[in-house]
């Protein structure tokens, strides 16, 4: 319109006259270290199992737990590299590198985590052998060997905590449950930003 105006084809841009009222900004939902604790309890013996621990315990997104590779991992010295993110343009998926220099970084896996993501690598290749679904390199994907859409992360979350009668909470507010709990466990504001 102001290209309009500067061009002449109107004389005055209707739109500088309207206010828009400032949408109320999203209060991230946190659940307590109780409800964590109970989530992954309950959540234990879910074929994602380490997916969720890794959303609470580290903090990571979505699109970088989507897109997180086999390669990623060092189980023997107990890290992970985030270089990889899936995220939903549209109607389809796009797998790039994550958003920013950031958010390329290594985060350090606890013993527990990593005995975890042992034997979901063990099942996940079993299971490749046993349906010839080749050489899976994605750390987490679906039956027929694909990685997971941010999406179904989403909506399986959701449709965990309800089973599980917890408060309604996003997926992303578990990195905001993940700093809370990494700083009330004594973690310095700098190691949970990071």
């Amino acid at each position: 319109l102001t290209s309009a105006v500067d061009q002449g084809v109107i004389t005055v841009n209707p739109a500088q006259r309207i206010r828009l009222s400032k949408p109320d900004r999203y209060q991230a939902a946190v659940w307590s270290a109780e409800q964590a604790s109970r989530f992954l309890a309950a959540t234990s013996r879910d074929q994602h199992a380490c997916l969720w621990r890794m959303a609470l315990v580290l903090g990571m997104r979505r699109g970088e737990l989507a897109g997180l590779r086999w390669d990623d991992l060092d189980l023997t010295t107990g890290t992970v590299t985030v270089t990889t993110t899936r995220v939903a343009v549209g109607a389809t998926v796009v797998e790039g590198p994550p958003k920013s220099a950031r958010s390329r970084r290594m985060l350090p896996l606890d013993a527990h985590t990593v005995g975890m993501l042992r034997r979901h690598q063990a099942r996940q290749t079993h299971h490749a052998r046993q349906e010839n679904l080749g050489p899976v390199t994605h750390v987490f994907t679906g039956d027929h060997g694909q990685p997971l859409t941010p999406g179904w992360i989403s909506r399986r979350f959701t449709e965990l905590s309800t089973q599980i009668a917890l408060p309604a909470i996003r997926f992303h507010d578990l990195r905001h449950a993940s700093a809370s709990l990494g700083l009330a466990a004594g973690e310095s504001l700098k190691e949970v930003s990071a």
